[in-house]
This record gives structure tokens, C-alpha cells and sequence, in this order.
């Protein structure tokens, strides 16, 4: 696996124009007596109580995103005929964004409003759009010694998974990739129990997602109840959770702590129900349909991991996921000529019908469309104490497709950062990776007001 790697001279030539100017840019501006820039995402600074119009512990930040970005559109296979999934050429990004913490006695409101604007490049013609929304506005409470209440628009995170996260029923991701790039509140109520700082017990209901949320349009609302305990050598815990008039669904995480420096850990889940869509041919019916209505099994998802910590401070992840919520080998190709089929009778007399299919078989549903990947990452944090340095590797062992991206971030003095992230994608147009684009990249400053 790794020669197949390494003979994709565009990969390592992408990756190592990269990293190499991220080294020059550190090592040009770099000394070893060099103090870490107090920028107020990375210290925790910003605008503090100091002034008697301003309340006691009170905080506020406020900082922009200003970013151009580019998409190497693959338009060679079925998923993506004459671009079909309307995907972007190239555009420019700028988005404000404050963020307020206001301590109200016993409780806490926590508010980060964004304004953003998108100026891109789509089949040759020009689409703006500004949006504003909420990425998180939620108050949380104590009640007495023992008890936490939270409710509004949050991330609700855990497990240590850095390519998913299987045991969260509401966050499929929770570490991006992307330096800039934020995972999009959902709107919770919780209600939380820990005796002390060893288990917790907590009740979560997920009411809804933000209107700019791409899943929006197939929300559920659920709930469930999630256990965790943290001791010395290991941390981990368990979750129920269900959606409305569908089957109950169980997951898991842990964290074995080997040494200072090694990490083991593992996260899973098991259900019989099912978010995706699986293809359907019967006879003159070749269509994508809800799994639940042609399918019933359970489905289960396992994710196990470890990292190590060298010296130096890079960080190395290594991770394997298996599981049966995509396709097998017989749905996969059955997936595949439902796309065949609808493109092929884009220009037809069931123009309409062909192009919701084909909508449907870009985007079925699923956490991930195979059941094994493949997951190394390397990360080193506070390079020079100057930088952030990630390369990532993501390979479907079942196509064979696979990512590699980078991601930069260089700290320019007090009050800017520099970023870049970009990917490359390797596999025919037919494959998970290699079907929607070639490759991806954004780069950018993030500029701090104070």
C-alpha cells in the first residue's frame, strides 16, 4: 500500500509543496527564544471585564475569516455529468466572526453569531450569498451540586475518533480537518447528573439543526441518555439513543491511557436503524430507497485507534473502521449502475424522475458508502511555536480510492493567522473519492480585532 502511495508523483509533489513552504515560512520569521503570540483564539484573551460598563468575567472575541478556494471538478463519471452536483470551480469566502461569553449567576450564555459571504464560480456563471446565522447560542446552567442544564444551539463531542465518530447518534464528524472550518451547532436540551469528577450521567434531546445545516432536510428529532466515567488509566463510556418511531440504537467509546504518550482507544455503534438509502433494481424499477423499507438487519460500525506522542511533539494517528451501514460489494454495484442509469436518461422523457435519482445516489445517506477504511494522520502542533503542520491519509480499502490533504496554519504576529488546506483525490470516477472532485483547496488569513 505504501509503493502505491508513493508512486502517485502528484500526490507527494502536492503534499511536499506544502509542507515546504510552510517550513520556509516558520523558519524565515522563527528563533528558538521566540514567545508564543498571545492571539485571543489561542490564549483565550479578547475583551475581558476591566471597566464598570462591562460585566464581571464577561468575555468577548471577535475575529474574521477572509479565504479564496479552488475545486477540481471531476465531470468524467455518472455522479457528476456536466457537473451535475453543481459543485464549484473556485470563489472567495468572508466571514465575521464574535463570540460572547456572559456569566449570569449561577449560569452561563455562550453566543457565536457568524456573517458569512460566498462569491463562487459555478458552470461559468458568478452566485453570491450571505448568510447569518448561529453557530452556537446556548445557556448552561448549575443547579445545585450536582446537576448542569444546557440548552440551544451546540457541539456536543467525545471519544477520541479523528476520521469519524461512530458512538455520537448526532455528530458524524467532530475533528475537522480544515483549520477554519467549524462543525455546525445542533440544537440541544441536556440535562446532566455527576456525583463526581469519576461518572456522569446525561439526558439529551437534539430539537433541531441550524437552517444552513446540508441535513437538515431529513431531520428527526431523538434523544437518548449517555453514561461515562473517567478514572486514571481509563476513560470512556455509553450511549441510548432513538429517534422517533424507529429502532433504538447503542454505542460505545473508550480510552486506554498505555503511557505518557500512547493513547488506545476504540468507539462503536449497533442498530437496526438506518439513515441511508440503498439502491433498489426490481424489474423496471431501479431507484434508491429508504434501506428501513427493504433491508432490516442490524448495522453496526467499529472504529479502534492509537496515537503516540514523540518527543518533538508530533502526534501520529493510526485508524481502522469497519462496518456494514454502506454498501457490500452487491449493493455497491448496484449503486453504481442506478447512477449509470439515471445519467444516461438525464436528457430524457423522465428527465425529472432520472435527476432526483441521481441526486439520491450522490448523496445516500450514509456515514461513510464502504465498510473498511484505512486512517493514518500526523500532527504537530506548535512548530517553532509558530505553526500547526497536519498531513492526513484516508484510503477505502473496498475501491481502493483515497485522500491525502495537508493543513498549515502560521501565526503572523499578535493579531493574524496564516492558513492552507488542500486535498487530493485518487481513484476513478466511479469510486467514493474520485467521483464529485480531483482535488480541493482553501487558503487564507484569519485576522484577530481583539
Amino acid at each position: 500500500m505504501l509503493q502505491r502511495l508513493i508512486s502517485r508523483p502528484g500526490a507527494v509533489a502536492l503534499m511536499a509543496m506544502a509542507l515546504c513552504l510552510a517550513y520556509v515560512t516558520v523558519a524565515q520569521g522563527s528563533n528558538p527564544d521566540y514567545d508564543i503570540p498571545d492571539i485571543p483564539e489561542m490564549a483565550g484573551a479578547g475583551l475581558d471585564s476591566g471597566s464598570g460598563w462591562w460585566p464581571e468575567d464577561a468575555r468577548l472575541r471577535l475575529y474574521g475569516v477572509l479565504s479564496v478556494f479552488d475545486l477540481g471538478v471531476a465531470e468524467a463519471g455518472p455522479f457528476n455529468i456536466g457537473n451535475f452536483a453543481g459543485l464549484p470551480d473556485r470563489g472567495r469566502e468572508g466571514e465575521l466572526r464574535p463570540e460572547l461569553q456572559l456569566p449570569l449567576n449561577d449560569c452561563t450564555a455562550n453566543l457565536k453569531p457568524r456573517l458569512r459571504y460566498t462569491s463562487q464560480k459555478i458552470n461559468g456563471q458568478d452566485d453570491t450569498e450571505t448568510e447569518l446565522f448561529f453557530n452556537a447560542a446556548y445557556l448552561e446552567c448549575r443547579l445545585g451540586y450536582a446537576f448542569e442544564l444546557s440548552a440551544g444551539r451546540q457541539s456536543l463531542q467525545w471519544g477520541n475518533g479523528q476520521y469519524r465518530s461512530p458512538s455520537n447518534p448526532f455528530f458524524a464528524e467532530t475533528v475537522l480537518f480544515n483549520p477554519v472550518q467549524e462543525v455546525l451547532g445542533k440544537d440541544f436540551v441536556t440535562v446532566s447528573y455527576r456525583p463526581n469528577m469519576d461518572w456522569g450521567v446525561t439526558y439529551i434531546a437534539h430539537l433541531d439543526n441550524s437552517h444552513v445545516d446540508p441535513d437538515r432536510a431529513g431531520f428527526e428529532r431523538s434523544h437518548g441518555i449517555k453514561f461515562d466515567w473517567t478514572g486514571r488509566w481509563f476513560s470512556g463510556g455509553a450511549i441510548w439513543s432513538k429517534r422517533h418511531d424507529r429502532p433504538s440504537r447503542f454505542g460505545a467509546y473508550s480510552t486506554f491511557t498505555l503511557s505518557d504518550a500512547l493513547l488506545v482507544y476504540g468507539e462503536g455503534t449497533t442498530s437496526r436503524d438506518a439513515a441511508g438509502l440503498l439502491p433498489l433494481i426490481d424489474g423496471n424499477e431501479v431507484a434508491m430507497v429508504p434501506a428501513n423499507d427493504i433491508d432490516d438487519r442490524r448495522r453496526s460500525t467499529l472504529l479502534t485507534g492509537m496515537s503516540y506522542t514523540f518527543a518533538g511533539g508530533l502526534t501520529a494517528y493510526l485508524e481502522y473502521l469497519r462496518s456494514n451501514e454502506g454498501f457490500d460489494d452487491r449493493q455497491s454495484e448496484d449503486w453504481l449502475t442506478v447512477a449509470r442509469n439515471a445519467a444516461a436518461n438525464l436528457n430524457g422523457p423522465d428527465a425529472f424522475t432520472s435527476a432526483g435519482i441521481l441526486a439520491a445516489a450522490i448523496d445516500p445517506g450514509w456515514r461513510q458508502l464502504r465498510n473498511d477504511y484505512l486512517f493514518v494522520q500526523l500532527v504537530q502542533t506548535e512548530y517553532r511555536q509558530k505553526a500547526d503542520l497536519a498531513l492526513r491519509y484516508v484510503r477505502n480499502l473496498d475501491d481502493d480510492g483515497y485522500e491525502i490533504s495537508a493543513a498549515i496554519t502560521v501565526r503572523l504576529g499578535d493579531y493574524a493567522e496564516w492558513f492552507f488546506s488542500g486535498n487530493r483525490n485518487y481513484g476513478g470516477p466511479e469510486t467514493e473519492f474520485g467521483r464529485l472532485n480531483r482535488y480541493a483547496f482553501q487558503t487564507g488569513f484569519r485576522i484577530y480585532a481583539f
